[in-house]
C-alpha cells in the first residue's frame, strides 16, 4: 500500500533520526531511501522466528545480513539465520545484542520454592498479541501442565495486546485453563 509507505516517509521526515533501528522488514525499501538520502545509519534487528517466516520473509532475511548491519538477539538464532542464508558465519557487520532483561528484578525472594506440589508456579509472558508470537503453544502447555499432579497451580499472565486476543481468550475458555491465566494488557514498566 503505497499510502503506508507514504506515512512511514513523512514520520522519518518529521522525526529526523540520526540512526534507525528497523525491527520491521517490510518498511526496508523506505527506510533503507531515507537513510541513504539523509546520511544516516541503519540496522536492522533480526529476530522474527525463522520457522515462521514465509518464503518471502526468508528472501528479504537473505538480503538484509548479506548487505546491512543487522543485530541477532542470541548467537543460536544469528547461526540459524546465517545458514540458512548459505553463510558460513556472521558477517562482519552483524552483532550479537541479547534482550536486556535485569534477571535480578524477576528472580524469586531467597528461599522462595514455587516448583513443589500445592505451590504455583508463575509463568509470564510479554509480547504483543500476534500469530507469530504463537503463544496458543504456551497456552495449551500450561492446560498440559494444570491437568498433571505434580503442577496442577500452574499460572499464566500474559501482558501486552493485540489483534490475537480475542482469540487467546476464546482459546483459554477451549482448553478450561482454571483460572490459570490472565490477560493484564498493556503495562507500564514497573508492573
Amino acid at each position: 500500500d503505497l499510502a503506508y509507505y507514504r506515512g512511514i516517509w513523512r514520520a522519518l521526515q518529521r522525526l529526523k533520526p540520526d540512526v534507525i533501528a528497523l525491527h520491521m522488514p517490510s518498511v526496508l525499501p523506505v527506510a533503507v531511501a531515507w537513510a541513504r538520502l539523509h546520511g544516516k545509519r541503519l540496522f536492522v534487528v533480526e529476530h522474527q522466528a525463522n520457522h515462521l517466516k514465509t518464503d518471502f520473509q526468508k528472501r528479504l532475511s537473505r538480503f538484509i545480513i548479506r548487505r546491512l548491519p543487522v543485530a541477532f538477539l542470541s548467537e543460536a538464532y544469528a547461526q540459524e539465520v546465517c545458514a540458512d542464508a548459505g553463510l558460513a558465519g556472521l558477517p562482519a557487520r552483524a552483532r550479537i545484542i541479547p534482550n536486556g532483561v535485569d534477571t535480578r528484578a524477576f528472580a524469586p525472594p531467597p528461599g522462595k520454592n514455587y516448583h513443589g506440589l500445592g505451590q504455583p508456579a508463575r509463568v509470564g509472558m510479554l509480547s504483543r498479541l500476534m500469530p507469530t508470537k504463537d503463544i496458543a503453544t504456551l497456552m495449551r502447555a500450561v492446560a498440559i501442565l494444570q491437568g498433571q499432579e505434580a503442577q496442577p497451580n500452574v499460572r499464566l499472565e500474559i501482558a501486552g495486546d493485540g489483534s490475537e486476543r480475542p482469540a487467546l481468550e476464546a482459546l483459554a475458555h477451549e482448553l478450561s485453563i482454571r483460572g490459570g491465566i490472565r490477560f493484564l494488557g498493556m503495562l507500564d514498566e514497573p508492573q
